[in-house]
């Protein structure tokens, strides 16, 4: 399943999915399908987005300083939604001593996923693992295991200290209904009773076209709005947040251009939150 040619099928069909001009059927293995393409095609397209801020912050702008929690925060994501090259760099931190490895064999078990895709990383791979005892071989195959299974619960590969990692239902009603990580979480978790469910059907499919279409905008308002107010373990960061909500601004973001526009009339002719 994770040959770049089916791979590509899949986000295909997720794409013809969300925009009506497909559909495997109205059956709950129809819809099954259905619901998987569209969340494949969804995390591929927000974890892209997501390595895109992870980057900028591993590099810094001219108006970004160089951040590397923030780096490791929107790599990790990115990886839970199996992009390339964010399993494959956050591997190397793992290695580097630069990310937490809870098992002792995480950065094993990201190698094993992105050398299911990713044929360079196989040589790695078999490195790796050609020195390990029988015992560490199943430490990491259970480590990998582990990734295997949050995907299978929870809908992506989630690292063990991931807050959409075992989620309740209580728990996600609790977070913000507009950040794309959140939608995309809140969908999954409908994925069971949409089978059956036409009004949780119609609702998860609803959810993964929103993040879908909105996440270039949505998920740096989200950044933005955390800076604004110093939450979701962000400092409070007017300068930051500034920044974030002008770029979703100009990505079409309502909501990050009337809090721009309001802070700005408040400032007077001050520049905003200044």
């Amino acid at each position: 399943m994770g040959h770049p040619e089916v791979r590509r099928a899949q986000m295909e069909l997720g794409n013809l999915v969300l925009d009506g001009k497909y559909s495997a059927g109205d059956d709950p293995t129809g819809r099954a399908l259905n619901l998987e393409w569209a969340r494949i095609i969804t995390q591929e397209l927000l974890g892209q987005e997501e390595y895109k801020i992870a980057v900028d912050y591993n590099i810094g702008r001219q108006d970004l300083p160089t951040n590397q929690k923030m780096w490791l925060r929107y790599c990790k994501r990115a990886a839970a939604y199996n992009v390339d090259l964010a399993q494959s760099f956050y591997a190397q931190a793992i290695m580097q001593n630069e990310a937490p490895n809870h098992t002792g064999y995480d950065d094993v078990a990201w190698v094993r996923l992105g050398s299911d895709k990713q044929y360079g990383l196989r040589t790695m791979l078999q490195s790796m693992e050609s020195g390990m005892t029988a015992e560490q071989h199943k430490a990491a195959d259970a480590a990998y295991e582990d990734l295997v299974q949050a995907r299978r619960v929870d809908g992506a590969y989630y690292s063990f200290d991931d807050p959409l990692r075992m989620v309740t239902a209580d728990e996600l009603a609790k977070m913000p209904q507009d950040d794309p990580d959140e939608q995309l979480r809140y969908a999954f978790a409908l994925e069971a009773a949409a089978r059956t469910d036409e009004k949780a059907y119609r609702r998860a499919m609803d959810l993964y076209r929103t993040v879908r279409d909105r996440r270039e905008m949505d998920i740096r308002f989200v950044l933005g709005r955390n800076y604004l107010s110093g939450t979701d373990g962000m400092p409070k960061d007017l300068a930051l947040a500034r920044r974030w909500l002008q770029e979703a601004a100009s990505r079409g973001s309502n909501p990050a251009a009337e809090i721009l526009r309001v802070s700005g009339k408040d400032a007077g002719s001050a520049p905003a939150f200044q």
